[in-house]
């Protein structure tokens, strides 16, 4: 990282000095044969004139185009770890993220542990599905162009370049090769996913924040009406973030109108406070948000904003401590910049942004001291008085941590490969007991056993879908059955509401 607040301010002139050249499509002048005086005003002129020199005088060819992608994605990783430089080629294979659609076949495949992609989900209604594609089966062509070995951005450019999808696939599970042809349909994501419990609570996971999030949302929650709501589990748990605004959204139902929810500042002055602008839907039914270490940014807002207001109860793990907002700025070819524009503040007033200036910042921490060392500790209240500190994102009300993990990366690695291996076998099954037992009877190995909630969450996710792996993880999961307890129990959820933070391990 750079030292001094001097360094900083050099280099973010040099990439708008870059960034102004490229909008205004002049970018030209970098070769002509004398710099204007408006880039010889300070020293930024010596990036300009070495790539000039570069140009007209390197003994050997060299594409300009890349030594500028180079410049722009260093200066702005001096910056922070969320500004970042995409070319045209990397922002279309992450916007649709955002968008929460995109064209394509209704497929997501692995390259982590194989030469070739392994499909590990096929989504319901797509071309793939209705043309037989299964999870496990091996993409070995995709229009005549061999995938073996070839990294994800060169697979992506392959699928991005074509209407129609031709595929060589092998079904290893039979030892076959065939092939299938399909045209790309618009793919809508979920990022909602919800049940009643036998006890009329409804829960509601987000996934991330897109632009079909609250949509779907409404839907999630208008579909838990049709029973007696007794209370609603927000479940934020390994939610990234994405859109803030999205989020606001969804807060404002469980708000009444005029309520404040942040406001943003940039350099150090406030820009922009939001409001609640209507009367929330949901305003008095009980509200637990269920976070963890990788909740982050727009989800990490939600749940802190609910704790300022002590407007519901936060259960789980202290949040990953991310307040910033990114704008993104397009270039006229194609490639984007994404710099951070702004910090967020909710009510009580606390940044929930921790110290990025240092080597730690991505660290999952078990032990949440370890983290705290690191960043400030300034007290501020919620509306009834409680203790909350800035920084280090959100303390939850009630502490407690699942005690089985998803993402092993062995469990990952075997249920790819158990796909791979046994694709036809599981996709005849019809109940998740029958994974469950075939995981248990046929790879009973001392050294998969830590390993072997991981195989079957993910080999349920495959086959059965996403709703059906967390309504499966949360049988198993302390934090959820904390959740149910506390909604159920009006007499402790107030008592939460109005007492210190527990510690409960």
């Amino acid at each position: 990282m750079l030292q001094t607040r001097k360094g900083k301010n050099f280099f973010l002139i040099v990439f708008l000095v870059f960034a102004l050249g490229l909008i205004l499509g002049r970018f030209t002048i970098l070769f002509s044969d004398s710099l204007p005086y408006v880039y010889r005003k300070d020293k930024t002129y010596k990036i300009l004139k070495l790539i000039e020199l570069i140009n007209r005088n390197y003994v050997d060819s060299v594409n300009i185009d890349s030594i500028v992608n180079i410049v722009l994605s260093d200066v702005l990783n001096e910056l922070d770890p969320y500004s970042l430089y995409f070319t045209k080629e990397q922002y279309q294979s992450i916007n649709f993220q955002i968008k929460g659609h995109y064209k394509g076949i209704g497929i997501s495949y692995d390259l982590n542990f194989s030469d070739t992609p392994v499909i590990v989900k096929v989504f319901s209604n797509s071309p793939a599905a209705r043309n037989g594609i299964i999870p496990g089966d091996i993409m070995l062509q995709v229009n005549g162009k061999n995938l073996k070995d070839l990294l994800e951005d060169e697979i992506v450019n392959i699928f991005a370049s074509s209407q129609k999808i031709n595929l060589l696939l092998l079904r290893q599970s039979i030892d076959s090769e065939f092939t299938v042809s399909l045209r790309k349909t618009e793919i809508y994501i979920p990022t909602v996913y919800t049940w009643l419990t036998s006890d009329s609570v409804c829960y509601i996971k987000i996934i991330t924040f897109s632009d079909q999030t609250y949509k779907q949302f409404i839907t999630a929650i208008e579909k838990c009406k049709k029973g007696n709501i007794k209370g609603i589990i927000l479940d934020l748990r390994d939610n990234q973030g994405g859109r803030i605004d999205i989020s606001a959204d969804i807060l404002e139902e469980f708000f009444p109108s005029g309520h404040l929810l942040f406001y943003v500042k940039a350099k150090d002055k406030i820009k922009e406070k939001v409001f609640s602008k209507k009367q929330g839907s949901y305003v008095n039914i009980p509200l637990v948000i269920l976070i963890n270490t990788h909740t982050a940014s727009a989800s990490e807002l939600i749940a802190g904003i609910v704790q300022d207001y002590d407007r519901g109860v936060i259960i789980g793990k202290r949040s990953f401590g991310k307040g910033m907002i990114q704008s993104v700025y397009h270039f006229s070819d194609g490639s984007v910049a994404r710099i951070t524009t702004y910090k967020y503040y909710i009510p009580s007033g606390r940044s929930i942004q921790r110290s990025y200036n240092n080597d730690m910042y991505f660290i999952d921490f078990e032990d949440d001291s370890a983290r705290i060392i690191q960043d400030t500790t300034k007290v501020y209240f919620t509306k009834n008085g409680r203790k909350v500190l800035e920084g280090s994102g959100i303390v939850p009300d009630i502490k407690i941590n699942d005690t089985l993990f998803i993402n092993s990366m062995i469990g990952k690695m075997f249920s790819i490969k158990i796909l791979a291996r046994y694709g036809t076998q599981i996709n005849k099954m019809q109940t998740i007991q029958e994974i469950e037992n075939f995981v248990d009877t046929s790879f009973n190995k001392s050294y998969l056993h830590p390993h072997i909630f991981s195989i079957k969450y993910n080999l349920i996710e495959s086959h059965f879908g996403q709703d059906s792996a967390y309504k499966y993880f949360n049988k198993f999961s302390p934090v959820y059955h904390k959740a149910l307890e506390v909604i159920l129990d009006r007499n402790k959820y107030n008592r939460i509401l109005s007492n210190p933070i527990e510690n409960e391990r």
